[in-house]
């Protein structure tokens, strides 16, 4: 049941189908068939995956990096963990594709993203890299752009630069995002005084960038899509080595129909931190180490500042802000 969302990947000189399903008994499945003409595909095996991932696959996609296959893969109503935060998630298993036996041979899993509104990922490859662009939006929840008459609902997010670091995915943003004719700051160090916010007047969209060691006993806050009383609160626990977002400051609040927390996402941390955000005036792209935290937020229109403060002094290095 649930027959959706094909993709088609070459391999040699086969062509190799992945369809999206679900069994009758709600576990989700990945079929595959094959072609050596790309018009007749002949059903070769699938992959049941456990309860634990969902009871719908969808929007399977197979790619291949540094010698690795990668498969990656949405569900609907996966069972939640600390890892798996959201019903709706997405999922990337990193291993070998058997051409034999049409099997996928997996040595390592990930969540690919840590965020709230990440779905359905697709991957093209142009020639140098593999690039991803996902839904940024989810079901089963409320959509105030519609709510409130706007005509439109979600987005897409930023394409996305794949790449593989010790048998894990790691995600960058596009370099030409960094140009020099955009960007207003560049601090080989900013301070950090404890206690002290920096307030920095920022653009609709814009994208900042830094480094830092953090102590066991700091931590770093940045309010984005900030109007002194509504935005999106990004903590950087050193104590307990976890990065959160919290929204229960939006403006208007998104809401979801199932057992899943409205307010906070949370990812963990290592204590160096290579931290990028994309600010645009209705989401926050976060990505840390190469881990991602996707959201939409919904602010006013005076949200123009970002707001940093620290619990102990600390400095940022490399600091990067880029308007656009």
């Amino acid at each position: 049941a649930d027959f959706r969302d094909p993709k088609i990947i070459k391999r040699d000189n086969e062509y190799i189908l992945l369809v999206a399903s679900r069994t009758i008994d709600y576990v989700g499945q990945i079929l595959i068939y094959s072609s050596l003409d790309g018009l007749n595909f002949d059903y070769k095996n699938r992959i049941v995956l456990q309860r634990f991932y969902g009871d719908i696959v969808e929007c399977p996609d197979l790619f291949h990096i540094d010698n690795k296959d990668i498969l990656v893969f949405s569900t609907q109503k996966a069972i939640l963990s600390s890892e798996v935060q959201n019903s709706f998630s997405v999922f990337a298993f990193i291993g070998e594709f058997d051409l034999k036996q049409y099997q996928f041979i997996k040595e390592y899993e990930q969540v690919l993203d840590y965020g709230f509104d990440f779905y359905a990922p697709q991957i093209a490859f142009d020639g140098q890299n593999h690039v991803l662009i996902a839904w940024m939006n989810s079901w089963e929840r409320s959509m105030p752009t519609h709510l409130l008459n706007h005509g439109w609902a979600g987005s897409m997010t930023l394409p996305r630069v794949l790449k593989l670091s010790d048998s894990k995915i790691v995600q960058s943003f596009p370099t030409s995002l960094l140009s020099n004719e955009k960007r207003v700051m560049n601090e080989a160090s900013l301070s950090l005084i404890s206690k002290q916010e920096l307030d920095l007047v920022v653009s609709t969209t814009y994208l900042v960038e830094f480094e830092v060691k953090l102590k066991d006993t700091d931590v770093i806050t940045l309010k984005v899509l900030n109007d002194k009383k509504h935005y999106l609160n990004i903590e950087l626990n050193g104590i307990t080595k976890v990065c959160s977002v919290n929204r229960e400051n939006a403006y208007h609040m998104i809401h979801t129909r199932l057992a899943e927390d409205n307010i906070m996402r949370k990812m963990s941390l290592s204590s160096s931190i290579k931290c990028s955000i994309l600010v645009d005036k209705s989401s926050v792209e976060l990505l840390i180490n190469g881990k991602s935290m996707t959201n939409l937020f919904y602010s006013n229109d005076k949200s123009n500042l970002l707001t940093i403060d620290s619990k102990e002094n600390i400095a940022l290095i490399n600091f990067r802000l880029f308007n656009y």
